[in-house]
């Protein structure tokens, strides 16, 4: 307050006069450091965010100063977010995979359903009925009255279907994702 009635007083404007008061209660208010930090790291992670950048905490925007090197392994850790379609495996030939599993996918929200209807964009897709999303493991669904799986190994190993390795994928930075029907059929 003394700071704010003196510059009034000398005669500078309201605006200048408080902008000063302002100051001299941020410098020698201690409170002031424990509010200002919290918020510079929110609005720092909040920047980051926007960028694709996710941050785990506060704590780790912080020691991120003192990082000057970053080292990846072979698999590709930094992708774009962008999954797409690089092989399609059928078990046996004119399985129809891809349109099976693009009617499996088209319901779901998960970015390899999309890579797979972009995939199939130009083909005819059945419909699906009793669709259902298996947290963690895959989709389920019914292509003309038969149940169809899609999802990842440990899905197949729940439903006690038989797949076959493919390491090779896994090397190349791929993720397989398995097809097979209620009778236990491997599609692909």
């Amino acid at each position: 307050l003394v700071t704010a009635i003196l510059w009034l007083l000398a005669g500078a404007t309201f605006e200048f006069a408080l902008s000063c008061a302002i100051c001299v209660l941020v410098i020698s208010c201690p409170c002031a450091l424990g509010l200002a930090t919290p918020v510079a790291i929110m609005v720092g992670t909040g920047k980051g965010a926007e960028h694709g950048i996710l941050i785990k905490s506060g704590q780790a925007l912080e020691t991120a100063h003192n990082i000057n090197t970053v080292v990846l392994d072979k698999t590709g850790t930094l992708t774009k977010g962008q999954p797409v379609v690089t092989d399609v495996i059928e078990a046996t030939s004119g399985c129809n995979l891809l349109s099976i599993a693009a009617a499996l996918e088209e319901k779901s929200e998960h970015p390899f359903a999309k890579a797979i209807m972009e995939k199939a964009a130009d083909m005819e897709i059945p419909q699906v009925t009793d669709f259902e999303t298996l947290a963690g493991m895959g989709v389920s669904g019914k292509v003309n009255g038969i149940r169809y799986f899609g999802g990842n190994a440990k899905l197949m190993a729940d439903k006690g279907i038989e797949i076959p390795q493919l390491s090779q994928l896994a090397e190349q930075g791929k993720t397989p994702l398995y097809f097979a029907s209620e009778d236990g059929t491997y599609l692909g």
